[in-house]
C-alpha cells in the first residue's frame, strides 16, 4: 500500500505514503521528500486526485464522495462535492483519460434501473486553465495505465510536463 504525489505545498517535492510493517493500516506514515514525517498514523481511505486543476493534489475518499487537502498536519475537507454520485459505489480508478491534466474518476456502483451494478466515469467539466503537453502524451503515463488500471486503485501517477517520454 502506498504512493507518492505532490498532495502539500507546505513541502517541496512530492509526499510519500508507505507501510511500516506488512499491510497494516495503523502502520501507514506520509512522509515529506526529504524524510520526514508529516502524519503518522495516515488517514486511511484517502488518495491523491487532480479533480480541481490546482498546482497540488486533492485527496479523495475511497468512495469519491469527499474531497480533502492536506494541510501538513490533518485532512481538511474541502467544500466542494466529490465527483462520485452514487450511494453504495466504490471508487476503483482514477487517471487522466481525457488528457487535460484532470483526472476522470471511475467507480462502480449499483445501476440506476436498480437491476445489478453499472460502471460509472465521472469528468470535470469546468474549463481547465492551464495548456501544455498532458500525461496521455507520455509513453511511460500510458504504460502505467495499461498495467495498473486492471487491479484498481493500487497507485498513482506522478507527472510533470516536459518531463521523460514526451515525444
Amino acid at each position: 500500500m502506498g504512493w507518492a504525489a505532490d498532495i502539500w505545498d507546505g513541502s517541496p517535492g512530492l509526499e510519500i505514503l508507505t507501510n511500516r510493517d506488512g499491510h497494516t493500516v495503523r502502520d501507514t506514515v506520509l512522509f515529506s521528500a526529504d524524510g520526514k514525517i508529516l502524519m503518522n498514523p495516515f488517514l486511511r481511505g484517502w488518495n491523491p486526485v487532480n479533480w480541481l486543476d490546482n498546482p497540488v493534489r486533492e485527496l479523495m475518499s475511497n468512495n469519491g464522495r469527499q474531497l480533502g487537502r492536506f494541510t501538513g498536519k490533518a485532512i481538511e475537507p474541502m467544500p466542494v462535492a466529490g465527483p462520485n454520485e452514487l450511494q453504495g459505489g466504490a471508487c476503483n480508478v482514477a487517471a487522466d483519460l481525457g488528457g487535460d491534466y484532470r483526472d476522470e474518476i471511475v467507480c462502480t456502483g449499483p445501476a440506476r434501473s436498480g437491476n445489478g451494478r453499472a460502471v460509472y466515469i465521472y469528468t470535470n467539466t469546468e474549463p481547465i486553465r492551464q495548456r501544455a503537453v498532458t500525461r496521455l502524451a507520455s509513453r511511460e503515463y500510458l504504460e502505467w495505465l495499461a498495467r495498473n488500471l486492471c487491479a484498481g486503485y493500487g497507485s498513482y501517477f506522478e507527472w510533470q510536463p516536459g518531463g521523460p517520454g514526451i515525444p
